[in-house]
């Protein structure tokens, strides 16, 4: 029972933990358009503090930005088709005190089709229709939205700058900008990896800003993580920039990675206990029976045998507990996370491990009984 409920811990807070990171990854795509971002060199992710990344696109000079014509040809030539130019610039906010923010262009037909984000937002998404409108959505979870009680309806004046190319960035002058107004058709939830950015169509914000053809960065839609390890194989082979959500994810998993230590520490320690009431167990058993072993011994059986069977034993108690506490585990899990994770390589690691700590926790009681004198047992029967 104590190994049922060790590895039932393990399992329930493993899964809840792989849940909550696979659960934002979803969020991650959404806002940033898919799963490889291909940009300029100078395009870098930095932590602003432990466990929160931030994009730095450009310096005093300007925006760094990519040629999506040149970029897109290249990613064909190694078998990357579905690409999306994903356009963003800096923004200030008279409403908010010239606080400057970010605004997105998104690909209306690519979010539709491949992320469904108009089920998560009140309001609506953005439709064919809002392409070239001044719509926006925003995300409602952000403190800054938060703070600013935004409904849907609302006005929202974004300044934008005036934009001009020049030595691989777009310049952006905010002396010479235009203040827009947006109404606000949409409030997203981003959750944990929620976004200040204001969402407007892409056509719309090509349309103010005068660009054409130049993106932040290129997204690319990938079938699983596989398929993204390779296409950054491929990619980083042709000597080009990219950064996968999986990288971006590394904060998260580092910050969850400190919990799950602390689970498999508690986890080993509940092993520990687990295994000396086990050899407890075991030695109650060995006294209960030893005029089996004595009937076994003078019947032939070696000692070796007596501590075979009574490791043999104690690793089948590791087993069936091992085996219930890690299937009870797993779907507590699932049901609190919502998704049920089960592989065959898990199941085998845990057990063996939970195998191997009953049969060690065994010897001693096998050693023991296999000492037990066959005739000093027998004088009594």
């Amino acid at each position: 029972m104590g190994i049922a409920i060790a590895v039932f811990v393990l399992r329930t807070s493993s899964g809840l933990v792989l849940g909550i990171e696979e659960r934002a990854l979803e969020p991650v795509r959404i806002i940033l358009g898919g799963d490889l971002y291909l940009k300029s060199p100078e395009f870098v992710l930095v932590e602003e503090m432990p466990g929160s990344y931030n994009f730095v696109t450009g310096d005093e000079k300007g925006e760094f930005f990519v040629e999506t014509q040149e970029m897109e040809k290249r990613l064909k030539e190694i078998g990357i088709t579905t690409t999306y130019p994903v356009l963003s610039v800096k923004c200030l906010l008279p409403q908010q005190d010239m606080d400057f923010n970010i605004i997105m262009g998104r690909n209306i037909e690519n979010d539709i089709t491949f992320f469904h984000i108009d089920q998560s937002v009140q309001g609506r998404y953005f439709t064919e229709d809002d392409k070239g409108r001044s719509v926006a959505v925003v995300d409602a979870s952000s403190e800054m939205w938060g703070n600013a009680h935004v409904k849907i309806g609302d006005s929202l004046s974004v300044l934008l700058p005036e934009v001009q190319r020049g030595d691989n960035r777009l310049i952006l002058d905010f002396g010479s900008g235009t203040v827009e107004d947006f109404e606000i058709i949409g409030l997203y939830s981003g959750g944990i990896m929620g976004t200040d950015a204001i969402w407007v169509p892409e056509e719309t914000l090509r349309k103010l800003t005068h660009i054409d053809e130049e993106a932040t960065y290129v997204a690319v839609i990938t079938e699983s993580q596989s398929d993204t390890t390779e296409f950054e194989t491929k990619i980083k082979q042709n000597n080009l920039s990219v950064l996968t959500i999986y990288d971006m994810m590394e904060a998260l998993s580092r910050d969850f990675g400190e919990f799950k230590q602390f689970i498999r520490t508690i986890v080993f320690i509940t092993y520990g206990v687990s295994a000396l009431i086990l050899v407890n167990i075991m030695l109650a058993a060995v006294g209960e029976r030893q005029h089996e072993i004595g009937i076994l011994k003078s019947i032939g059986a070696k000692s070796t045998d007596i501590t075979i069977l009574i490791v043999c034993e104690s690793a089948l108690l590791g087993l069936i507990g091992g085996l219930l506490g890690f299937f009870s585990g797993s779907f507590t899990a699932a049901v609190f996370s919502g998704k049920l994770f089960f592989d065959l390589e898990t199941i085998i690691t845990d057990i063996v491990i939970v195998v191997i700590i009953c049969s060690i926790a065994g010897v001693y009681p096998a050693v023991k009984a296999s000492r037990i004198p066959a005739m000093e047992v027998l004088r009594y029967e």
